[in-house]
């Protein structure tokens, strides 16, 4: 008996299902670098769709293939194997992690340039928040076009928001700079906890998701 169309379906299989896993982790990994692209809403759910939707194939595959033996749970290990990964591996924790420890010297740098006057804000007057494009001789150290909020306070000296995630409407995210001492919560539209998570990350450094 010619079981050559079995063997080509279930190699077809085991690339969708390697395809389907690697393209899910990887745009999972990779999720907040490739935020600004306006079809990432999109894609990222598609691949979670493209994904669940292997899985129920691969267990059919297994149910309706008598004479292939092992070769035909391939596709599914691969698939297990990718679902653990998507369970046990903390993408996001290591993204931020990787973001901070990348740009943090560049970061403080900016800071610097605030304190020693070099680099001015459009209003230096007190509680005022502006926004502040970085220009082209800068290193790249927030999303959104490299822009970056500050905010003076009396006595506190210069709170410096850096994006790491810039959605639509109030959605973003980022590692925010207070000055020692300073509460971050006194910094722009962070005062309302139902709509902002704040946790402290380094000395004089917090983590902000606002929603």
């Amino acid at each position: 008996m010619d079981t050559t169309p079995d063997r080509k379906n279930s190699s077809a299989m085991l690339y969708l299902s390697l395809g389907a896993s690697l393209g899910l982790i990887l745009l999972t990994a990779f999720q907040w670098s490739l935020a600004e692209w306006l079809a990432m809403p999109l894609i990222l759910p598609v691949a979670w769709l493209f994904f669940v939707v292997m899985g129920v194939l691969t267990i059919q595959k297994i149910d309706h293939s008598e004479r292939q033996g092992r070769s035909a749970a391939y596709p599914f290990v691969v698939w297990v194997l990718a679902a653990v990964v998507m369970l046990v591996v903390p993408f996001t924790q290591w993204t931020l992690e990787l973001d901070y420890h990348l740009h943090k010297t560049a970061r403080v740098a900016v800071i610097a340039r605030l304190l020693d006057g070099s680099l001015k804000p459009d209003s230096d007057s007190a509680d005022y928040s502006t926004s502040l494009r970085l220009g082209r001789d800068m290193p790249t150290v927030s999303k959104g076009g490299n822009v970056i909020e500050v905010q003076k306070h009396e006595g506190d000296g210069y709170y410096v928001f850096f994006y790491t995630f810039l959605g639509l409407l109030d959605n973003y995210s980022g590692f925010l700079y207070v000055p020692d001492g300073a509460d971050p919560r006194q910094f722009w539209d962070f005062t309302d906890p139902s709509e902002a998570w704040l946790v402290q990350y380094d000395e004089n450094w917090y983590w902000v998701s606002h929603r």
